[in-house]
């Protein structure tokens, strides 16, 4: 399951680090000006992450879908995992760049590290928010093609009810 292993995820950002620094030299930007509104904007774009991501777990743990609770049941370990590490990321790529703007003036190369590594994070976080932004949307449509594997309880109504006789 893909909630339960969200430490994958750094292999992007590391990745990213990586090319970047053998890749190009440690490339840094001259202009201390633009540096610094890229640390900005990979802030906001974090802080945009961030509550996007809120906003799909609070869907993901407010579903009323009967499929949708037996998987909060049945994982809720890893979901508690899954979801924590998305927020915690999100927040500390919307935290980095800050920081990054602190040390810019002493060390450039240090803050565009940051703020690559910070982009690349944030960009496997939001893959992970967004693949379970569909989980949960589409779960029914889910356990429609496949009803064999997710069969639905049937419906009672106030006619078949035992305490109805």
């Amino acid at each position: 399951m893909l909630a339960a292993h969200p430490s994958p995820d750094h292999l992007l950002p590391s990745g990213i680090m990586v090319a970047w620094w053998f890749g190009t030299g440690q490339y840094v930007p001259v202009n201390p000006d633009a540096r610094l509104a890229f640390f900005a904007g990979v802030a906001v774009v974090s802080g945009l992450v961030l509550a996007a991501a809120t906003f799909v777990c609070a869907l993901t743990y407010q579903s009323a879908n009967i499929l949708m609770a037996g998987v909060r049941r049945r994982y809720s370990r890893e979901l508690k995992r899954n979801w924590s590490s998305i927020i915690v990321s999100a927040f500390l790529t919307a935290v980095g760049p800050i920081g990054a703007m602190l040390v810019d003036d002493v060390r450039p190369a240090i803050g565009i590290g940051v703020a690559l590594y910070c982009i690349g994070l944030l960009v496997a976080r939001a893959v992970r928010s967004v693949w379970w932004l569909n989980y949960t949307l589409f779960m029914q449509d889910i356990a429609e093609s496949t009803p064999e594997k997710y069969a639905l309880p049937p419906v009672r109504t106030a006619h078949t009810r035992p305490e109805a006789h």
